[in-house]
């Protein structure tokens, strides 16, 4: 958490970032995680990121804005994240991509291509949905 967050004395902002921390190092699966905004959601897959048998984290997010500050955020605090590409296919420690991109099976170069040669290699560790519930209730 300290390389993550570029702090010395780092502490959990709840119980519940705790346990869910917990959980993710742990492999559990599935794990849904449910914190309030701003309560640290980003930093469980950050660490892990720092791990060294980390693999790659894919993370889906919804919205372009998002995955910019994203990218940048981890970029700055020195985790391997890339903005996946159509032309990249060498991975990161985390790969960030659209949910329209990651659902498009139309291109010659599709996402779920790169995943399943990530997932073939043993490279693929985890795929994160960021803001999940933003799919369900946008429907509204």
């Amino acid at each position: 958490m300290q390389q993550v967050l570029s702090q010395q004395d780092v502490g959990f902002q709840s119980a519940e970032q705790e346990r869910a921390l917990h959980a993710v190092i742990d492999r559990q699966t599935p794990l849904v995680v449910v914190l309030l905004t701003g309560r640290g959601k980003s930093l469980l897959f950050s660490v892990l990121a720092c791990m060294d048998d980390a693999g790659v984290t894919v993370v889906v997010v919804l919205y372009q804005a998002l995955i910019e500050h994203l990218v940048e955020q981890m970029q700055q605090r020195g985790i391997d994240c890339i903005k996946w590409k159509h032309s990249k296919s060498s991975p990161a420690a985390v790969v960030v991509v659209s949910a329209d991109a990651a659902g498009d099976t139309t291109s010659n170069s599709n996402f779920l291509g790169y995943v399943s040669t990530l997932s073939s290699k043993g490279l693929l560790q985890r795929v994160v949905v960021d803001k999940c519930h933003l799919i369900i209730t946008s429907s509204d």
